[in-house]
């Protein structure tokens, strides 16, 4: 269960997450909270990514040679970095803090240029893939990358590297149980929902953004986007709303519980890697929180049948 999951996490409060794990590898996830829809310095989130790792090229390099993987990634609303290893070298980086105070420094011209030509061929390889808007809102377009400046690079990076979140796991690290569970039966009246349209293939809902908000959107994740639910969620997100697209066919109302309970389970069945399961406790960390709570939110409440008889009653446009 997700929150037998979630009892083994423990944090200092100071937005630093810890996870014992029955394996012997290290991961570490740095969860930096700006991303390419943060503001509207357009592909500089992606531009400070390429350059955190240039800087830090001899260092990584390093790290590499003693077996640690490591790699980076601009979503929209942040930048993760992560490492991973079965060797000790990475656990003692990690204690000793050190990687945290390597990567996070001044960034250096001298690396501008390359990194300009690089995303101008990752821009390139993506218009195979998305649609210029949306290639232009997170790399940014092409004339806004060759003005890319290192000093507003800088700036940014000073401005927006703040309030850093880590989930590091390991075997070493001692945890323990909290079994303190408050429930909200009701918790889905309180995820306000500002508009939805109903369309024929799929529908869109803007909510305003809160913590139900944040729980529904990851409910739907679990119950629909597997090969039971047969069906994708697509989030969006900005500082006041999150807008949730569901595309592919509605479940019945009649056979919503068997489907929680079928997507549940397959849902589980994929956190069996710890890389997996790094990247669903990065999502709950960054919209969440650790709340012992979800696995009974989720299969204990009727969040479902409100939520998809009020879609049901939608008209269609």
């Amino acid at each position: 269960m997700v929150t037998e999951l979630l009892l083994r996490v423990s944090t200092d409060n100071n937005g630093n997450y810890f996870y014992q794990t029955e394996e012997s590898i290290s991961l570490l996830n740095i969860i930096v909270p700006y991303g390419w829809r943060s503001d509207d310095n357009n592909g500089y989130a992606h531009l400070i990514e390429h350059l955190v790792i240039k800087n830090n090229k001899e260092y990584l390099s390093n790290l590499e040679r003693h077996g640690v993987f490591y790699n980076a990634s601009t979503t929209q609303d942040s930048t993760d970095y992560m490492f991973l290893s079965t060797s000790d070298i990475l656990k003692t980086e990690i204690n000793n803090g050190n990687i945290l105070k390597v990567l996070f420094h001044a960034l250096n011209e001298s690396d501008l240029a390359a990194e300009i030509n690089t995303i101008i061929q990752e821009r390139l390889i993506l218009t195979q893939q998305l649609t210029n808007s949306e290639i232009d809102r997170m790399i940014g377009k092409e004339e806004e990358i060759k003005g890319f400046n290192i000093l507003k690079a800088n700036a940014v990076l000073a401005s927006n590297y703040k309030n850093i979140k880590t989930l590091n796991m390991n075997n070493e690290i001692n945890f323990y149980h909290n079994n303190k569970l408050i429930f909200n039966k009701l918790w889905i009246y309180s995820a306000n929902i500002v508009t939805m349209e109903r369309h024929k293939d799929s529908v869109k809902i803007i909510l305003e953004r809160c913590y139900y908000s944040e729980m529904l959107a990851y409910f739907l994740r679990i119950l629909i986007c597997n090969p039971v639910g047969k069906g994708k969620v697509d989030i969006k997100r900005n500082s006041f709303e999150i807008e949730i697209e569901i595309a592919g066919d509605l479940p019945a109302t009649s056979r919503l519980q068997d489907l929680k309970d079928k997507s549940h389970n397959y849902y589980l069945l994929t956190l069996n890697s710890i890389k997996a399961l790094s990247e669903e406790l990065k999502y709950i960390i960054k919209y969440l929180g650790i709340d012992h709570n979800l696995t009974y939110m989720y299969l204990n409440t009727n969040w479902e049948v409100f939520f998809f008889e009020k879609i049901i009653s939608e008209k269609c446009s």
